[in-house]
């Protein structure tokens, strides 16, 4: 499998206008729908993810800028032991094909997924750390989509849901081509997280599903008024 960085299928105006649209929905919805079911798990497990800051060794009060936080990663870099080895994650994908309204598992697949070199102290806390507070995450509940979000609150005591980069939803675009490189065949394949909305896919899909459709090999668009004759 190739996994590339597919042309932009947005002039820059379009772009511009997407942004702004998506800002909008940003702060007066995801800020305020997602950001009430963050909130929710962090008051509902606060005790828990006290002493989960005591065991980071990030001390009983949050810290209150970067610099502090360099400040404790530097610190706890160097309890790192030249044996340690940084954590890998396992991806598992299963498959699922829909036959009317049921869904039939088809296979599972593990793909070990290797983060990036871990040669460094550095990099091997910083793989530890990703471990120990996705972990903790799943434990009570939080979606993992906010790691960034969680993090900061970890270190600050607050979060700014802002700060997401998508709805909840990764789009992706499969193609599958012969040696010569024409494809063939394709798909768009949407991601949702546990907490996608059906409103969160009603958003993307005029302005960004859509234009990706289109750009698939078979796309066939017939014209409202066209009339097709039978054979």
């Amino acid at each position: 499998m190739k996994i590339i960085n597919d042309e932009p299928i947005y002039e820059d105006k379009e772009l511009e206008l997407l942004a702004n649209k998506f800002k909008k929905y940003w702060k007066e919805d995801i800020n305020s729908k997602i950001g009430k079911k963050f909130f929710f798990i962090i008051n509902k497990h606060r005790e828990e993810i006290e002493k989960f800051r005591l065991e980071l060794g990030l001390g009983p009060k949050y810290l209150e800028s970067k610099k502090q936080v360099l400040e404790w990663i530097d610190q706890e870099v160097k309890k790192i032991k030249n044996s340690q080895k940084g954590i890998k994650s396992i991806e598992t994908i299963i498959p699922y094909s829909s036959y009317g309204l049921e869904l039939k598992k088809e296979r599972k697949r593990s793909d070990p997924n290797y983060n990036k070199d871990r040669k460094t102290k550095r990099t091997v806390f910083n793989s530890l750390l990703e471990n120990k507070i996705k972990e903790f995450a799943a434990k009570i509940g939080l979606d993992n989509s906010w790691y960034i979000q969680f993090y900061a609150y970890l270190s600050f005591g607050k979060a700014d849901m802002l700060t997401l980069t998508n709805c909840g939803i990764n789009v992706l675009k499969k193609l599958n081509s012969y040696p010569n490189k024409l494809p063939f065949e394709g798909k768009i394949i949407l991601e949702l997280s546990p907490n996608t909305r059906l409103k969160d896919i009603e958003f993307i899909w005029g302005k960004q599903v859509k234009p990706l459709l289109k750009s698939l090999p078979g796309f066939i668009n017939i014209p409202p008024n066209k009339k097709v004759k039978r054979i």
